[in-house]
């Protein structure tokens, strides 16, 4: 569901280049994303509230699929912006709050990750090498990285 946030600005955005005839990003691009997130969503709330309670209780996969259908369905009944906006806030910067909100949040986490990743690398390294029965030396830098930390 928070992807299906971020394919209502894809799909605008993808709109506002078609409209103003830039090439770039090209258009066999920029068109899939200007007309399926419409369609997608149509359809997703649409099998959600038809089939909302048929796949319920159900083993298997029917029993997954039920359980997407309702979480689907319950999000129309009573999403964040609705639950903002009754607490006070205008509806429209209710939903421009939530929506900066989850393009916001995966961006603030990017600096951390990117910051771990030789770290995680030389980890990933060294357990390859234990994993073949190789007691594998960590790495140059892994090393002056872990004595920098242990001062």
């Amino acid at each position: 569901m928070e992807h299906g946030v971020l394919a209502i600005g894809g799909c605008a955005a993808a709109i506002a280049v078609l409209v103003s005839g830039a090439g770039n990003p090209p258009a066999d691009f920029t068109i899939p994303w200007a007309v399926l997130p419409i369609p997608g969503f149509l359809i997703a709330f649409g099998a959600a509230e038809r089939y909302q309670g048929r796949f319920n209780d159900k083993p298997g996969w029917r029993g997954r699929l039920g359980t997407f259908l309702d979480s689907i369905h319950s999000s129309l009944a009573l999403v964040l912006p609705i639950t903002i906006m009754v607490s006070g806030a205008p509806l429209a910067a209710a939903i421009a709050g939530v929506f900066a909100y989850r393009v916001l949040a995966p961006c603030l986490l990017l600096p951390v990750s990117l910051a771990v990743l030789p770290t995680l690398r030389d980890m990933g390294e060294h357990q390859k090498g234990q994993a073949q029965g190789i007691a594998s030396q960590p790495s140059e830098p892994a090393l002056r990285r872990a004595a920098s930390r242990n001062r």
